[in-house]
């Protein structure tokens, strides 16, 4: 099995209709939504907002517009509370902060958990994820007991690469460490093709 059929399988694991989503969320993240920036306004206060709003569930993903940087994680606590394999839904931004804050867009990411212990068995050896876990336990030196598993769902994918917009001059992912508001450590990866992860 190549790398690419395993991405593909498991990334069908993930496929969902937008019908229940849209009872689960708040329409503005059930739906996919992109802001004007034409008033030129500051949008602080709403993304404020947002981030207080998810914190009742799991909180968000917010990255930087060109930079894939990671503004404002999941909450770690409530992720390793989550049954393993169950699919649920988190939302997701991208901001600007070129001039100001600017929320550009958000759409909704369909995500499930799995063990660390699970994802390095054989059975995933064919899977970029089970190379992404390996590399950093093994170069990283990182214990990492969990990954979260995301991608945006049909159309959005698009409306994600083109809102992020990552440099065309680097590579269209990024693969970084991070450390939370709260002083937790993780390493995640994010793509142009719609894909969030999370190995914590």
């Amino acid at each position: 099995m190549s790398k690419q059929h395993g991405d593909y399988k498991l990334q069908r694991y993930l496929r969902t209709t937008l019908g229940a989503l849209c009872i689960v969320l708040p329409l503005h993240t059930a739906l996919s939504h992109i802001m004007p920036d034409a008033d030129g306004k500051d949008d602080s206060e709403v993304i404020v907002q947002r981030i207080r709003e998810s914190l009742a569930t799991s909180g968000l993903v917010s990255v930087e517009q060109h930079t894939g940087r990671l503004l404002f994680n999941p909450v770690l606590d409530k992720l390793h509370g989550m049954a393993l394999k169950q699919k649920f839904f988190l939302p997701g931004m991208v901001v600007s902060q070129k001039t100001g804050l600017k929320l550009v867009a958000e759409l909704p990411f369909s995500c499930f958990m799995l063990s660390a212990h699970e994802l390095s068995d054989e059975h995933y050896k064919d899977y970029r994820q089970h190379e992404t876990l390996r590399y950093i336990r093994d170069v990283k030196e990182f214990p990492v007991s969990r990954a979260l598993i995301c991608e945006t769902m049909g159309t959005m994918t698009k409306q994600w690469r083109t809102n992020l917009s990552l440099d065309e001059n680097t590579e269209p992912f990024v693969f970084e460490e991070h450390v939370s508001l709260s002083g937790e450590r993780f390493y995640y990866y994010l793509n142009n093709d719609g894909s969030f992860e999370m190995y914590m």
